[in-house]
């Protein structure tokens, strides 16, 4: 808008400055006598409306300005859940007032700090700190909620903690209370014998009362007093803990556990006697079905911070859900554009114990974008291949009740252009090949399952049915009719029989190329025995235990074939994951033709997919790592012995990760004058408990290595499509 006019505003105030005198003259007088004048009826009216509506005007701002007596020195709000509101109060000071606004602010620096800490945290825990704040003409009621679910942010757990405090405005100070009792017309001792009562007398409530105590009061209109009690009860030999009950006017009710995602029904307080503060309160803006004032705050960015907010808009039940956790299986950028295949673990059975989500992150955005995909179960697969600019993302899962695993589905997902998209119609290479009956069914096995025609379709289908996901397809199993989870023998039968290769891709994976074919058929007979549980040649080891075992399991098992010994052979590298602990790790199998044998080079077995150098070192890593290396895995050192054909010790390495003493205070301080390299890290070098700085360390490691570079063996998942890729069948 032009705030300025090209001509002045016509008033008895406006003079023009041009033109003769005598105007100025009259302009001049006119001005000075112009309050002489008796103005008309109408004007007078209307000054005096517009004397009355300033008056208005002037009440009204007054009332707007008067400051609230509490204001909010900490509030966030995130979409990974945490919720925090930690008010002080605005009064004029007192004893009282001052000591409690003490309590306020520590309370909120411990919440500044697990907002800090957010993307260190695991995800999936979350805390909550919910204000209900109300005001009478007297009192000043606040009500502070807190729980917490895990304690990756040095919070205390899940169990929830009601603070109050009433604070007498006419007095300056904080209401006791033996005031609150003599208010309300009652005692704790009451209250007890009420609650007693009417827990004997519900149906449905078979706990014994034990303890109460007081958890807290408000105050409200009229003097009405509401009291807040902590309970706790049995049952034989259950305790439950942290019952919350809240008493007003005579009558005792329970308040309902908190969740997750909370619900108005859950609220202490109702919203409509809670102040309104300016942003609104949680209790306000989601009574509303709405979203914080200014929108929802920023969450520090990290990998484990996209992988949760990716299963949070995928599973659709993920918010009433407790523990879970996520992982990262996949990425793939195109662009500011990221696929990520995120793997969720750890909820209840019937939510599905290993669920795959995939979708895009958009890099300008700092969001996902478009849809994104479940493959839910509880035993995710997947495999990728490329196809010029496209990648091809495969995933299946199943669900298994009591021994008998069943196919939940099988995705694939086109990712072209920094777009995903999910293909439904089935590949004319599939169509073609001979493995896939000629039905209905079969033509839409690509479907999610469900409801709809097609989803019938597709669960027929893989009802009886099973998918490994390969490089350009998938490895079909049916079901064993004679395989009976429910009626086991003596003998255990595997439960699915292999159908073959079905191809999703005109592209076909390569052959593994060189090698000797002797003894690459010897490897593959021996990986097929693996797949059907039959022990190792030479009682290497017998996985006659770990029988019968789903294919789909056994995939996570890696093998490869490589010279690592430099002997002119190749060896067999076997890691197997899923068998008992005793068997875990990685075996090094060397077949020699000319007496037909197997040798076992490993010293028993090294750790999982193994580093092998040119110089024939091995770094071997350790199962766990349950000390302070932080991002650093621990590993043994093995050295080839030509002469005995085997290998032999000949070192170990741990570390400490300086972010193990930044995030956990517990912890011991990290010795910065001996990290003379910056780099972050100490080294403890064949046992000694003495950390040496990083070049120590790389010094060390050439000692081993000699200079050489890691041998770049491929390792390759253990499926009948790349046991064939081995043998060439």
């Amino acid at each position: 808008m032009n705030r300025t006019s090209p001509t002045p505003p016509r008033s008895p105030f406006a003079t023009h400055l041009s033109g003769s005198a005598r105007e100025t003259e009259l302009r001049i007088r006119n001005i000075f006598q112009w309050k002489k004048k008796r103005p008309p009826l109408w004007l007078m009216a209307l000054v005096g409306a517009v004397i009355l509506l300033c008056g208005s005007l002037v009440s009204c701002q007054s009332q707007a300005k008067q400051a609230s007596p509490v204001e909010l020195q900490l509030q966030y709000y995130d979409q990974l859940g945490n919720y925090v509101e930690v008010p002080a109060l605005a009064v004029p000071e007192t004893e009282d007032a001052r000591a409690l606004n003490e309590e306020l602010s520590a309370l909120a620096t411990e919440y500044r700090t697990a907002i800090d800490q957010i993307s260190y945290g695991q995800q999936g825990d979350w805390f909550r700190c919910l204000c209900y704040p109300t005001q009478t003409d007297r009192y000043l009621s606040l009500v502070l909620y807190r729980y917490d679910q895990g304690t990756a942010a040095g919070l205390a757990g899940f169990s929830p903690t009601l603070s109050t405090w009433v604070y007498d405005r006419k007095e300056g100070r904080l209401v006791t209370e033996d005031e609150a009792w003599s208010l309300a017309g009652t005692s704790l001792e009451a209250l007890r014998a009420q609650l007693a009562e009417e827990t004997t007398a519900a149906p449905t409530d078979n706990q014994v009362l034990e303890e109460v105590s007081l958890a807290g009061f408000r105050i409200g209109e009229e003097n009405q007093v509401t009291v807040y009690l902590s309970s706790v009860h049995t049952s034989g030999e259950d305790v439950e803990f942290d019952r919350l009950y809240q008493w007003q006017g005579g009558t005792l009710e329970r308040c309902p556990s908190p969740s997750i995602t909370p619900q108005v029904e859950e609220y202490l307080v109702p919203a409509e006697e809670t102040m309104e503060l300016s942003p609104a309160l949680w209790c306000r803006w989601n009574a509303d079905g709405g979203e914080p004032e200014g929108g929802w705050d920023p969450v520090p960015m990290s990998e484990s911070v996209q992988n949760h907010q990716l299963a949070r808009r995928t599973i659709e039940s993920y918010e009433y859900l407790y523990g879970t956790s996520e992982y990262r299986l996949f990425s793939h950028a195109q662009g500011s554009r990221t696929l990520m295949l995120v793997e969720s673990t750890g909820a209840p059975h019937a939510a599905g114990l290993d669920n795959l989500v995939l979708g895009v992150w958009d890099e300008d955005a700092q969001d996902f974008t478009g849809e994104s995909y479940l493959i839910g179960g509880d035993n995710g697969l997947w495999s990728t291949w490329e196809e010029g600019e496209v990648l091809w993302l495969l995933c299946s899962n199943s669900t298994t009740y009591q021994g008998d695993e069943t196919c939940s589905g099988l995705g694939l997902f086109r990712f072209a252009d920094s777009t995903l998209e999910r293909v439904l119609e089935l590949p004319q290479a599939a169509l073609d090949s001979s493995i896939l009956p000629d039905t209905e069914e079969a033509r839409y096995l690509l479907h999610p399952q469900g409801d709809s025609e097609t989803g019938s379709l597709s669960y027929t289908f893989w009802s009886g049915r099973l998918a490994i996901p390969g490089e350009g397809g998938f490895d079909l199993y049916e079901k064993n009719p004679s395989y009976n989870p429910y009626h086991p023998t003596s003998t255990p039968t595997s439960q699915w029989l292999y159908r073959g290769f079905v191809p999703l891709s005109d592209q076909k994976a390569a052959v593994l190329s060189g090698g000797d074919p002797q003894a690459r058929s010897y490897y593959a007979s021996l990986l097929e025995n693996v797949l059907i549980g039959q022990p190792l040649p030479d009682a290497l080891y017998d996985f006659s235990a770990d029988r019968p075992v789903s294919p789909s399991r056994y995939i996570e098992n890696r093998f490869g074939v490589y010279d690592v010994d430099g002997d002119g052979r190749e060896e067999l590298l076997l890691s197997l994951y899923t068998t008992i602990v005793a068997g875990q790790g990685t075996y090094v199998l060397d077949y020699q033709a000319d007496t037909d044998t197997l040798l076992l080079q490993s010293p028993d077995r090294f750790g999982l997919e193994p580093i092998f150098y040119e110089n024939g070192t091995v770094l071997s890593p350790w199962s766990h790592n349950q000390g302070w290396g932080g991002r650093f895995w621990p590993y043994t050192v093995y050295q080839y012995e030509p002469g005995s054909d085997s290998y032999s010790y000949a070192g170990s390495a741990d570390a400490w990760d300086r972010k193990i003493s930044d995030q956990n205070p517990d912890f011991p301080a990290f010795p910065e004058e001996l990290d003379v390299s910056n780099s972050g890290f100490l080294y403890y070098l064949d046992g000694d408990d003495t950390p040496v700085d990083e070049s120590v360390y790389l010094q060390w490691l050439e000692g081993h290595t000699g200079g050489t570079s890691p041998l770049p063996v491929q390792w390759f998942a253990l499926t009948e499509q790349n046991i064939a890729r081995l043998s060439g069948r």
